[in-house]
This record gives C-alpha cells, structure tokens and sequence, in this order.
C-alpha cells in the first residue's frame, strides 16, 4: 500500500531494503507472524481452549510476533499507541530525537551487520512523521509484506534506543557480550533486568505493569498516567487489556450466541458449517445450478465458492470479496477512507432473540473487527490468512464482517436520502436483521457501485427455466477519483454465491495435477493431453477477461519514446533475424584459430542476431526460452509455468524515459501476454507454433495479423522476472544496479548473476559463452532440471542467441 517518499532507487537503498526484508524470515518457522494479533477476549479464548489464569486481571489479550524481539516489538507498540491516542507530542519528539543521536547498529549471532546506517535513521524519521500525519501507523506497523520494513526499522530503532539508554549505567555494558545482547537481533530482552527496564520506561514516560502468570502477581515501573500491560508466561509474552478496557466484558459473547441459535434454528450440519468455502471448479459449479450447454456457453464462468445458506448469504458473497480489495489492492489513501468510514458507522444488529446489540459493546466489537483487519494484514500469506478466517466456524471474523457490511450500507442510507426512498421503508428495515436478506437488492447494489467505486457483476441464474443473464453496477465513469474494483456475484432464487473470476493457472495446475497424485489411478495419456487443452482453455478465457487491449497504448508509447530520436536500418528493425551458419557465425565474431573454432563448434555451431537496442539480453534470453516452453515442454509444464507467474504475482513494472506502466494496468498487460502465449501453445503442430513466435519476433510494427507489440510485453515480462529473482537471490545485496533491470534498453551490469538465478526459475541450463576479440569461453549456470538448455552469445555490449 502507498509509496515511500524517501530515496529507495539507489544502490545501497535497494541492497539495504532486502537486507531488512530478510530479517522477517530469519524466525520463519515460527507460527504467529503478525507484529501484532488481533484482540482476544474470555469468550474467544475458551474457544481456543487458551488456558492461562488471567480473567481475574484481564479483560483480553493480544498475542505478539513470535520470535526474538518479543519484548522491543511490545515497547515500539506501547510508545506509537501513546503517540497515536493521547497525541503525545514530547514523545514523539524523543523518538526523533533519539533517532538523530544513535549510531543505528545491529548484530547477528554476535556478529555486527550494521554500523552507523544513515540511510535507515532518514527512512525512519521520514516514515514516523509520515505515519501519524496520516494516521496510518497500525497500517504501517502491520503491513510487512511491502516495501517499508517499517516493522523492522521501529524494532532496530528501540534496541539502538535501549542501547543509549543503557550506557548511562557504564557498569551495565562494559562487557562486550552484554552490548550485543541489545543490539542483537537474535537475543530476547532480558526481563530479569529491571534496572534497564526502569531506565526504559521513565525515559520514555511511560507505566509498564508485567504480569506474572506463574507467580498471579504484578511488577510496575514508571509513574506515567497511562498504564500498559504484559502478560508474561511460562516462555511466551502477550499484551494485556485490563479490567475496564471494553464497555460490557466479553463483547464477542453476543457472537457466539448467534452462531448457536443459527446452527440449532436451521440444524446446519458441521460440514455445511463453513461460511465461504474453498474454490469450486466449473464441473461443480454447472452441477449446483443444473446448467446446460446453452446456459454455460452464454457466459463463461470459471468456478465459484460456495456461500453458507444462512440469511446473510448476499452479505456474505460481498463483503468477503470487498475485505479482500481492502486488503490487497489498497494505497494509502483508499485504505485512510476505509478507516474514516469505519469509525462513523455503527456496528448494530437485530435479531429475533436480541431486540437491538447494547450500546456499549458496538464499540468494542468494531475495535475488534479492525484488530483482525491488522493481524491478517502482517500475516505473510494474507489471502490464506484471509480465507481461514472465513473458513473457521469458531471465528468471530465472520460475524463482524457481516455487521460491517450491513451498516457499511446503512451509513451510506442515512448519508443520502435518494436511496432511501428508492429502497423503501421496509427493505430498509430489513437490513440490520441478521440472517434476513432485503427484498430490493439491486438498490443496494447501486448505492455500493456508487459509494464504493466498484465494478458489481451480478449473475442471475434460473435453473428452472435454464436461463442465465448478466447485470452490471458501476459508478460513471466520467465520475471516477479512485480506481474501480471488480466483485463478482452469483444469485439463484434465494442464495447468493461468489463467482471465482480469480481463479489463478497456478489453481489450475494444482486441480489437474492432484488427480495424479493417487498413485492408484492410472490415466490415459491422450485424455489426459486433452484435459490439459480444455485448462489452458480455459487460462485463455480468465486471461482475455483480465486484459484490457487499450491498456496496450502504453507499449506504444514506449516505442515512440525508446526510438523516436533514433535512426534504424531497415536491415536492423527486426527484433530476431533468421539462423546463420556456422561460416557467418565464425565472421560475425572474428574468429580466426582453429582452436577457438572448435570450443565454439562444441557449444553451438549456428546463431541467430538480436537487435541492439539495449534489451538484447532480454531479447535473446526471452526467445529461446519461449521456444522452450511452447514447442519443447509439454502441456504439464507449459501450465506450471504460468502457474508460478501467477502465483509470485508478478508485476508488468517498466520506466522508460518519461513513460513509466501505472499499476492499475499492470495485470491488465500480464494477462495479454499470457493470453498470446496460450493462443501459441493451442496451435496443433509444433512447426506451426514456433513459425507463429518467429513471425511475432520478427515483427517490428503492425500488419493484417500482427500488432507489433508482442515483443515490448516480452521484454516488459524478463525484465520484471530478472528484477524478481534478483530481489530474492541470497546474492542481492551484491547487485548495486538492479534498478536498471526495469528499465527499457538499460543493460543489467550484475547478468551472471541474474542469469544464475534465471536458471533456477526457469528450470533451464543457461550457457553463457564469452567472444572478445576471437577468443571464446564460457561458463555454466544449471538448475536442478537442465534438460534444455539456452546459449547466449556475449560480445561486449551484446547478446546474440547460439543454436546447438
């Protein structure tokens, strides 16, 4: 979400902020990953079947990011939270103040890995003022997964600042080791130390109570007005919400209390407990509405899940695909408002046994629902996290959306009274009931088109009649400040479903290929081809419904901007020319010794020239590897391909001079590339295949049949995979040009390295060969699984591509 303002593109930026990324996995065994879960009340809890002794105290508790830095991650949160709620200025201004005078250092096992890091004490500073001007700081703190590593620069900030603390009292680190103790990120805080806890908590002005669960007792330090709390167990720390911290204890009582009389009420059977269920393919999804041929080829669905028949089902197909925008596709701003509308509505609800939800617990149970919110955004899988949640009879997760949802809709209600008059009286009524659906839908499916800026499909199916029809709700488009979102719902008489717009090819491959996984099935070869035909079919429809051909108006512009000024021969505007013989391929390179012949004879005898325009490594590697995957591999590894791009979500990210791709239509080109490939892989023959990728290639502008702008998405598509196995190689730090990767006709000057990594993820043998000045040489770069193999000729400042 957002961008950072400070300068994150140079080379010891970019080499800094993986290095800070990495230390999130350091711990990765461990279960509870978010810096901070969500809140936890006695009720919740007895579910859990949490058995710690702490209700005389306690109202809740929050479980806390397991790993070493419990104690620093637990006083970052305590001093933001002070910052955030009590507007404590003077505390603010020590934090910036400390952050000026420490020499930001870290250890690892005892060894230092940063010393005096000016880069990250101005990333800091811009970011802690960034946060509570905008008020975005549990977002922030949360949100691990982006590229702030807010999370990581707050606890190095609060260990460098104990630190200072610390040296006060020279007796206290005039041993080396105790120093490290600190500032080492895999050394917990001694809590036994309560002289520097002491120090810690007056210097900050704070109160710090650290509950002892063994002993049932309290040790406090510090006077300040505001108390916080810990909850110290047997090897584990929580922060604690005293007696007093909710309005009516136990708020999500009232929840539970719901889902019982639900599931009594309708005897809703425990393997029809779950709320949304998991992915459901197109098989199961023509069985459930009894479709026929004419009512599944009218409009192709790619699957759908299954929504709990309880009442609240609209709601529900809702709600879990808007909470999913808001997690994963908000900036800043978006999410600011989603929190702005948050706290005005109210979190009511009616029910038959419960005349109306007392006024004291609203509060609480709203607080709650934004806690989850949190918890799932710092979760490193948050659309798993998500759908657990949604998956989990026993969370509470569910219900509160539900309630968000309803008064989500009520708020705009109140706020507009032309939809209030369009809805009627009744239907109004009817929207706080809980599992009561309201009679006029297509209104409140205006006012969420409208207030929320949304694409609404709404799906009417008729089993009986066999008749299927497709309405849609959005904003005008001339009305338009944010981009628009797209949410997909299913509704036959009486339930609503989610249409599964989303399936990846990664889902795909997983559904297909776990029929094989049964070792006592065997499967014919040729029904099994054919089934892989019929998927990537299908990828091909999800693909064509995700792009956008006018989105391609940015290759365009690339061109014009790449080439404007340049003047290139006729001879040279093919981006891949034919195969040269071995005779050309000696004179192209001057190589004149007999010996020099024979070392390249045994890599590769014949050649193919790629245009220079700076994307030549792109282009070489790009071609041979697409003659891989779409005339060499079969339909199983073409789909496992495309599985892993979806999967890594990989972004269609490039610069070029003034042109730089928007985000917003970055899937948009991903999806037409993929979708070009599939159309390449579904031609029968594989002459006929690589004759279609050539006659692309060779393409430099558009005919009857050719756009031209195949190879601008290649290339878009190898730079941004260079860029992600770079991010992710153990060698990154070592990469100080990255930043040019995605940038068109910037050559990367770290290629052995990519390359390395390359080989890896695209599971081939790359051979690079070195020709300088007739001599020849080259260097292997294998993956586990080098079957086929790609040459690429390097000649300083260019590649070419060798043909066996």
């Amino acid at each position: 979400m957002g961008a950072c303002s400070s300068n994150s593109s140079t080379p010891e930026a970019i080499k800094l902020n993986i290095f800070l990324q990495s230390l999130l996995n350091h711990n990765n065994d461990k279960q509870f990953t978010s810096p901070i879960g969500s809140i936890k009340d006695q009720p919740q809890l007895q579910v859990e079947n949490f058995n710690l002794q702490i209700w005389n105290q306690f109202e809740a508790l929050r479980y806390v990011r397991d790993d070493q830095n419990q104690f620093y991650n637990i006083f970052v949160f305590f001093a933001l939270k002070q910052i955030v709620e009590n507007n404590d200025q003077d505390l603010l201004q020590k934090i910036c103040t400390a952050s000026e005078s420490i020499e930001w250092q870290l250890y690892l096992k005892g060894k230092q890995i940063l010393k005096n890091q000016k880069y990250l004490k101005n990333k800091f500073l811009i970011l802690i003022k960034k946060v509570f001007k905008e008020k975005l700081f549990e977002l922030y703190y949360s949100n691990m997964q982006n590229n702030f590593n807010f999370f990581v620069l707050c606890i190095i900030f609060m260990r460098n600042w104990i630190f200072s603390i610390a040296k006060i009292n020279q007796d206290k680190i005039k041993n080396q080791n105790e120093k490290i103790k600190i500032l080492d990120w895999d050394v917990q805080f001694d809590l036994a130390d309560s002289t520097l806890i002491k120090d810690v908590v007056e210097n900050m002005n704070i109160q710090l109570n650290i509950f002892d669960v063994e002993t049932q007792s309290f040790v406090k330090f510090g006077t300040a007005k505001r108390e916080n709390f810990i909850i110290k167990g047997q090897s584990e720390l929580y922060i604690g919400l005293p007696k007093g911290f909710f309005q009516k204890s136990g708020p999500s009582a009232i929840i539970y209390q719901l889902y019982k009389q639900t599931n009594q009420a309708r005897n809703v059977a425990v393997e029809q407990q779950k709320f949304v269920s998991e992915d459901l393919n197109q098989q199961e999804l023509i069985y459930e509405y009894q479709m026929n041929q004419a009512m599944f080829s009218q409009i192709k669905l790619r699957g759908f899940k299954r929504v709990r028949g309880d009442g609240n089902c609209f709601y529900t197909a809702f709600v879990y695909q808007y909470l999913l925008i808001v997690l994963t596709k908000f900036e800043d701003s978006q999410f600011q408002q989603f929190l702005e509308i948050l706290q005005k509505i109210d979190f009511n609800l009616l029910h038959e046994t419960i005349s109306h939800f007392p006024n004291e617990i609203r509060k609480d149970l709203k607080q709650i629902f934004l806690s989850f919110i949190y918890e799932i955004l710092g979760k490193k899988n948050q659309i798993q996290s998500f759908e657990n949640e949604f998956k989990n009879t026993k969370s509470i997760f569910y219900a509160l959306s539900i309630i968000y949802a309803k008064n989500l809709i009520q708020y705009y209600l109140e706020n507009n009274s032309e939809y209030k008059v369009l809805l009627g009286e009744e239907a109004e009524q009817q929207i706080q009931q809980w599992e009561l659906e309201t009679d006029n839908i297509q209104v409140l499916l205006v006012i969420l088109a409208n207030c929320l800026n949304l694409n609404l499909h709404f799906y009417f199916i008729d089993s009986d009649n066999k008749q299927l029809d497709l309405q849609k709700y959005q904003k005008d488009q001339d009305n338009l400040s944010l981009p628009r979102q797209d949410i997909y719902l299913l509704f036959s008489p009486g339930h609503y479903c989610i249409e599964k717009m989303f399936l990846t090819p990664v889902q795909i491959f997983r559904k297909v290929f776990s029929k094989q996984s049964d070792s006592n099935i065997k499967i014919n070869d040729e029904i099994c081809e054919n089934e892989y035909k019929e998927k990537i079919k299908e990828l091909l429809l999800i693909f064509e419904n995700q792009s956008n051909k006018k989105d391609l108006n940015v290759i365009q512009q690339i061109y014009n901007e790449a080439y404007k000024n340049q003047f290139i021969d006729e001879g040279q505007k093919r981006f891949v020319k034919s195969i040269k013989s071995n005779t050309e391929l000696y004179n192209y390179y001057s190589i004149r010794q007999i010996k020099e012949k024979h070392k390249l004879l045994k890599l590769c005898n014949k050649y193919r020239e790629v245009r220079g325009d700076g994307n030549c490594f792109y282009t070489a590697l790009g071609f041979r590897f697409l003659q891989i995957l779409l005339s060499e591999q079969n339909y199983q590894q073409f789909i496992e391909f495309l599985g892993k791009i979806e999967l890594i979500d990989l972004p269609f990210n490039l610069n070029c001079k003034n042109v730089k791709i928007a985000r917003e239509i970055q899937k948009s080109l991903r999806s037409e590339f993929l979708l070009r490939l599939c159309k390449i892989r579904l031609i029968e023959t594989k002459e006929e295949r690589l004759k279609s990728l050539q006659k692309q290639y060779k393409s430099n502008e558009c005919s009857d049949d050719i756009d031209g702008y195949f190879f601008g998405l290649t290339t878009i598509f190898f730079r941004n995979v260079s860029y992600h196995v770079g991010q992710k190689s153990e060698l990154a730090a070592h990469i100080y040009d990255m930043e040019n990767l995605l940038i068109w006709g910037e050559e990367c000057n770290n290629n052995e390295i990519i390359i390395k990594e390359l080989s890896q993820f695209l599971r081939v043998m790359i051979v690079l060969v070195f020709i300088d000045k007739g001599n020849v040489k080259s260097d292997e770069y294998s993956s586990e699984l080098h079957y086929h193999q790609i040459f690429l000729l390097f000649q300083p400042g260019h590649y070419n591509i060798g043909i066996e």
